[in-house]
């Protein structure tokens, strides 16, 4: 071989040696830039307590969320009470994010990772969601974006041991820091920008029911139950000697007072899907065995969910409960009076959560109110049928 290009060899082979240095050097540094310590907070110290407002933002739609004198409310359903629970627990996930890997965003890499700011304009398909933490003042504490899901593969997440993918992060966007993005454990399954996901579905639930009223307009919507005492036969008020109500028909009623729920609740008070409420209102009066009255209006419809609206008063005391055991040392009837005072504190406790909803109108499940919009004679058990004569036996013949 000749010099020259033993010499063009060697200069070659040194090149290629320090780019190969050069490319492992540069990957351990982008490595390091990677790896994040554990434990480390995306938000610092973000102190949940100041939070008092939660904005939430996507392609779908807007939920605000915020306290006003101690209770949380949701501005666009009419400042109608919040599910507290589910604010508070969104608000702890966003204040406890670890970040495990950072991710520095080029051009395009936003949109791949539906990490663009649903302000921007961009398209459904590469927009995120907006999620605000903001305080008392209005000052921002926290402004994020949550975009795709990251899945990872495992051989045994599909059925019958076969492989599958598991979602087990999502990639975050933080305002304030547009370049880069962040992989987090938090999958966020739950995030969603409906406020009818966010209000409060606990609604005015009556005791065991001891007489239920119903008044609708037409001809034999009118019509009364009651009984003595929870648990006992309903009858059918002012039954004719001929009339017996069907116990099948009114088996369920129990567990559909007890119950009630909302499903949402009117965007404005000119909802239109309100309007049944002032055509020809269903009302139900329903006396429980705690002491208290729920009148119950609904409007009839077509619809999954009815509007409607309840208020509810004190009528008397909680009737008496079955004797309960007295203590060591206690009289049978200070056992008694023990047992008629939490009765009427938990009824009081029920008239103060009435009291928030008094006057709101709210959609009600169709399921629930099913029983009260047939007529009376749905309530009635079908007439027993004679028994058939029987036929003469023929004398024989002598």
């Amino acid at each position: 071989m000749k010099g020259s290009k033993f010499l063009y060899l060697l200069v070659a082979a040194a090149l290629i040696g320090g780019l190969a240095l050069l490319m492992k050097s540069r990957d351990e540094v982008s490595w390091q830039e990677a790896t994040i310590e554990a434990g480390t907070k995306l938000l610092g110290d973000l102190a949940v307590n100041d939070v008092a407002s939660v904005r939430l933002l996507g392609t779908e739609g807007r939920v605000t969320a915020k306290r006003v004198n101690d209770t949380w409310v949701i501005e666009e359903r009419e400042n109608y009470p919040a599910d507290f629970a589910k604010i508070s627990a969104l608000v702890r996930k966003v204040a406890e994010l670890e970040p495990v890997q950072t991710v520095p965003l080029g051009e395009g890499d936003a949109a791949a990772l539906v990490l663009k700011v649903p302000t921007g304009g961009a398209p459904d398909a590469e927009t995120g969601t907006l999620v605000e933490l903001s305080d008392a003042s209005g000052k921002k504490l926290a402004a994020l974006v949550a975009g795709k899901t990251h899945s990872t593969t495992s051989p045994n997440a599909g059925p019958m041991g076969m492989a599958g993918d598991m979602v087990t992060g999502r990639y975050l966007l933080l305002a304030d820091a547009s370049g880069t993005a962040y992989l987090v454990t938090e999958t966020f399954s739950d995030l969603q920008t409906s406020p009818a996901q966010w209000i409060d579905k606990n609604f005015v639930r009556p005791g065991p029911p001891k007489r239920i009223e119903v008044k609708a307009e037409g001809k034999d919507r009118n019509w009364t139950i009651e009984r003595d005492a929870p648990g006992a036969a309903w009858k059918l008020a002012g039954a004719a000697k001929n009339e017996n109500l069907d116990p099948t028909k009114v088996l369920n009623i129990d567990a559909l007072v007890t119950g009630l729920a909302v499903a949402d609740v009117p965007d404005a008070a000119d909802d239109a899907r309100l309007k049944p409420l002032t055509e020809k209102p269903v009302v139900v009066t329903i006396d429980s065995f705690e002491g208290l009255r729920f009148a119950l209006k609904f409007g009839e419809g077509n619809g999954d969910n009815l509007p409607a609206e309840i208020s509810v008063e004190v009528t008397g005391d909680p009737a008496p409960a079955p004797a309960a055991a007295a203590a060591e040392g206690q009289k049978p009837e200070e056992a008694a009076a023990q047992a008629m005072e939490a009765a009427k504190k938990a009824r009081d406790e029920k008239v103060a959560q009435a009291a928030k909803l008094q006057g709101k109108q709210v959609f009600i499940p169709r399921n629930f109110l099913e029983p009260f919009v047939g007529p009376r004679g749905f309530l009635l058990a079908a007439p027993a049928q004679p028994a058939p004569t029987p036929a003469p036996t023929p004398r024989k013949k002598r």
